[in-house]
């Protein structure tokens, strides 16, 4: 456990100065593409000693707003077309031993236009779970911040919203479906990296998982194409999740048939077992509704 939280406080150190070295480096404005100049505003705070961290927000964001098209500049006083304004606060959580507590990241992200008027509102809650002397909580509060489904995929949303005038919903949807079509055209991850790196297929399968999860809270029907897409995934996993999502879901008669395919053929036995299960107690099923 010393030696763990020695490791920890060691990585802390590393991940502050490397922070501090790319604001000091940051270039005063920065290539991107044709969908507007944007400035990231960032308030940051953290329970841990001296200012510590490793999260690398700001870097991370502005890896996502270039790749989904934005040019950045690096202060208010540059000409931009667009602000982004985060509030990013790590507070102490639950202790789980004497030298040992969790972590609890909120944070808030808001695109405006020069007008003022608010583009984009995204709400992030993510807090350290049971810790049984395996990840170290604040690293695995960390991998869940990142993995959450409207950071991963924060700068596909804000290319939606600003674009083509998406919603929130729409905007994650949209990054949601690039990814699945880089994972079938790649074997070592999704096409666009979203912020990591194209071989980390770790996280890219974390964030997966976590989007659709959400897009069964959501309960928007929208969903409903991608979940059905998902029925055939070469994953059990991901058949099970999508199965379990649309069963919060309202749909028509094709997923119906999908579903009842499953029950008869899908090579197993648990996947088969869920789609019958969800047919038996859907109840949202609407006859003149596609698909």
């Amino acid at each position: 456990m010393r030696l763990l939280s020695a490791l920890l406080i060691a990585l802390l150190g590393v991940g502050h100065a490397f922070a501090d070295g790319l604001d000091e480096s940051a270039p005063r404005s920065t290539p991107g593409g044709g969908l507007g100049r944007v400035v990231i505003q960032v308030s940051f705070s953290t329970w841990h000693p001296r200012g510590r961290t490793l999260s690398q927000i700001e870097p991370a964001i502005r890896v996502k707003l270039r790749g989904a098209g934005f040019t950045l500049v690096a202060t208010p006083e540059e000409s931009h077309d667009y602000r982004m304004k985060v509030s990013y606060r790590e507070t102490r959580g639950q202790q789980y031993r004497i030298d040992t507590f969790g972590t609890v990241i909120d944070c808030a992200i808001d695109m405006e236009s020069n007008e003022g008027s608010r583009l984009l509102h995204v709400s992030i809650h993510e807090e350290s779970g049971t810790y049984e002397m395996g990840t170290a909580p604040y690293l695995e509060v960390l991998e869940k911040f990142d993995t959450n489904p409207y950071f991963y995929f924060l700068g596909d949303i804000a290319a939606q919203v600003v674009g083509n005038g998406a919603d929130l919903t729409g905007g994650l949807l949209h990054g949601f479906q690039a990814l699945l079509d880089g994972e079938r055209r790649s074997v070592e991850g999704p096409a666009s990296d979203h912020g990591m790196q194209q071989s980390d297929t770790y996280y890219m399968m974390s964030a997966r998982e976590n989007t659709i999860r959400e897009l069964g809270r959501l309960g928007d029907s929208r969903a409903v194409p991608v979940l059905m897409e998902l029925l055939s995934h070469k994953s059990r996993d991901v058949r099970l999740q999508a199965i379990d999502s649309l069963g919060r879901l309202p749909w028509g008669k094709a997923v119906k048939v999908r579903l009842e395919q499953l029950v008869s053929d899908d090579p197993d036995r648990s996947v088969a077992q869920a789609a019958a299960a969800v047919l038996a107690a859907h109840t949202h099923v609407a006859p003149d509704m596609t698909p």
